[in-house]
């Protein structure tokens, strides 16, 4: 991998006198993904991709703005955006916040990713390993409320109740 691509998520990339102008610092991470569209860079907010796959030497990155190249391997980038992303298929990682449903029909799952609802959203289809299946549906379900887990008998705890303050004058 050519050395600018690497030094690109490292933490120490930068110097501590690297600045953006007056006064503004460059972040010590890496803020932005840039993918490539034939002749043209594409700048990404981590928050927008939904997906990256990896296909016939290739890695790609899916958005709600369409399917675009990455210069980086699968695993580099989930090395420098793990958590948040994570491996479901040997081919592909997930941003788990775009997650939007999990299929399964006890022989495949996939999740459906992107904006809205498989049905009437936009979005792709995602296939899940079968080794990787528990433990993606446990991080899809931490902090989700309003169905039973499997393995449970009752219902996820009631979150805490939101009690506006009184004014007392």
């Amino acid at each position: 991998m050519p050395p600018h691509l690497v030094r690109l998520f490292a933490d120490d990339a930068q110097p501590e006198s690297a600045t953006l102008g007056v006064g503004r610092r460059l972040p010590s991470r890496c803020a932005r993904i840039v993918a490539r569209r034939k002749r043209s860079l594409v700048f990404l907010d981590p928050h927008e991709v939904w997906a990256i796959e990896a296909a016939d030497r290739l890695t790609f990155v899916h958005t709600a703005h369409g399917k675009f190249d990455l210069d980086l391997s699968l695993a580099a980038f989930e090395s420098s955006f793990a958590p948040a992303f994570v491996r479901v298929h040997r081919n592909w990682l997930v941003n788990l916040v775009r997650v939007k449903e999990l299929e399964s029909n006890g022989h495949e799952s996939r999740l459906f990713i992107g904006d809205g609802v498989a049905e009437s959203g936009r979005g792709l289809r995602v296939p899940m390993a079968r080794d990787r299946l528990s433990e993606v549906r446990e991080m899809l379900l931490t902090n989700a409320w309003g169905i039973r887990r499997r393995g449970h008998s009752t219902l996820l705890e009631d979150p805490e109740p939101i009690v506006a303050p009184v004014d007392e004058d």
